[in-house]
């Protein structure tokens, strides 16, 4: 990364994330706004003679940052996805359908239940997925055994990497792996990594850097185990 982006990303994760916000100051719209183009940017996909971008982002927000916007809240939804298809019009990207922005904690999502996903690109920047975590939501690396490309902002050794450090922080109950695969070029018929790179080649890569057989079983079974039973709604939640 060359020097002056870097220092744009440091102040730009200084006064965004509210884990950091030194004096205080309000999250700002444009701040979400930011972090939308990041992420369109980060999943964006090349094809032959088009490049396609999501269209579906859910802004998780701590409670007491979505009760500063009020009244605001319904409507600021609907001008970050707006924001978000100038941004796709502006760089020529293309969209399946209009951009949709939800503001998960304005029903008070229990963040316990929460998992965020496709979060390889922050695999190594332990501060950040330690706000998600220690608010209660699983950080999940979704797009392992993906042949890397230009784009490709850290490969899976990175992603290892960052979930030894992880676990060494204490956080090995909020990790999930999974493959995200989803097109025929993916599978091993077709010169992918299928659907078991994860069992056959990451796994036994974790264990090279130390993880241990607990570990895995912890990530493997126990939290995919944990976060993905039903469980009944809350009272104030069912009455809706």
């Amino acid at each position: 990364m060359p020097p002056l982006t870097a220092i744009e990303r440091f102040f730009e994760r200084l006064f965004e994330r509210p884990s950091a916000r030194i004096f205080r100051a309000r999250l700002q719209p444009v701040q979400l706004q930011r972090r939308i183009e990041r992420a369109m940017e980060a999943e964006r996909l090349a094809a032959a003679d088009r490049t396609l971008v999501p269209n579906r982002f859910v802004v998780h927000l701590h409670p007491a940052d979505l009760a500063a916007f009020g009244d605001m809240t319904t409507s600021l939804a609907s001008e970050l996805a707006d924001g978000a298809l100038l941004f796709a019009r502006a760089r020529r990207y293309t969209l399946v359908d209009r951009p949709r922005v939800d503001l998960l904690a304005d029903e008070g999502a229990d963040l316990k239940r929460v998992i965020v996903g496709h979060s390889n690109g922050i695999a190594n920047d332990l501060p950040f997925m330690r706000t998600l975590m220690d608010r209660g939501a699983y950080v999940q690396f979704d797009l392992l055994g993906k042949s890397p490309t230009v784009r490709t902002r850290l490969a899976d050794s990175d992603v290892a990497a960052g979930i030894v450090e992880m676990i060494k922080a204490g956080y090995v109950e909020k990790i999930l792996l999974s493959q995200d695969v989803c097109t025929k070029l993916q599978l091993k018929a077709y010169g992918g990594s299928g659907y078991s790179y994860i069992v056959e080649y990451f796994l036994p890569y974790l264990k090279r850097l130390g993880v241990t057989d607990a570990h895995v079983h912890t990530i493997m079974v126990e939290n995919p185990r944990r976060v993905l039973t039903f469980v009944e709604p809350a009272a104030s939640q069912a009455t809706r």
